[in-house]
């Protein structure tokens, strides 16, 4: 019942890379539950690409704790990065649910080329279709640089705002979350995650 929720919390994740994908409802894994999860991400264009790892650890009912690591690639220039948060659940009634996903990443590699930060919120609302084996969502996401904006190569020299939709299935252990990012020219990108959750 839980698994699929686990995996979509932790696509959620995707929302870390400079551009602001959300990956996620607005369901939590649950207290004790943990889940890893694969990601990839690229803009419409093809201009950029992104691949992460994720660990998440559900500490109560209410919020999960992601954190993960990945890797922006940019014009033939790469860059790693880390990156914590978490999933709040705040409300759901028959199936609707509304939770705040607030993240913030740095650099590791390639800094010059970044800003120190960044912090990504997201205001997410999900809503089962069939039972908690299909979700769809939709989210609000924001990416705000912090420090040395000017050196945007990987992130962004402003703040972005996009309006992520997507859907979450879930198959036993196994989910399979895929996402459109809908927004200005330099946020449009496709997303797909694929999570487990493991045994306790």
């Amino acid at each position: 019942m839980r698994s699929i929720l686990v995996l979509v919390f932790v696509l959620i994740l995707v929302s870390v890379p400079a551009v602001g994908q959300t990956l996620a409802t607005a369901e939590t894994a649950g207290s004790g539950k943990t889940a890893v999860v694969g990601m990839y991400d690229r803009d419409y264009a093809g201009a950029w690409l992104d691949g992460r790892f994720a660990f998440v650890r559900g500490l109560s009912d209410s919020f999960d704790l992601y954190l993960l690591t990945g890797h922006t690639r940019v014009g033939g220039e790469g860059q790693w990065f880390i990156a914590g948060g978490g999933n709040l659940h705040l409300l759901g009634w028959q199936g609707t649910h509304l939770a705040v996903n607030p993240m913030i990443a740095t650099p590791v590699t390639n800094r010059n080329k970044a800003s120190v930060a960044w912090f990504n919120p997201a205001l997410i609302v999900s809503q089962r279709l069939v039972g908690t084996k299909l979700i769809a969502y939709a989210a609000a996401n924001v990416v705000v640089p912090l420090g040395k904006t000017e050196r945007g190569v990987f992130t962004p020299a402003e703040t972005y705002v996009n309006w992520p939709v997507g859907l979450a299935a879930t198959f036993g252990q196994w989910s399979v979350l895929a996402e459109f990012d809908i927004g200005g020219e330099k946020t449009r990108a496709v997303a797909i995650a694929v999570a487990y959750l493991l045994p306790k």
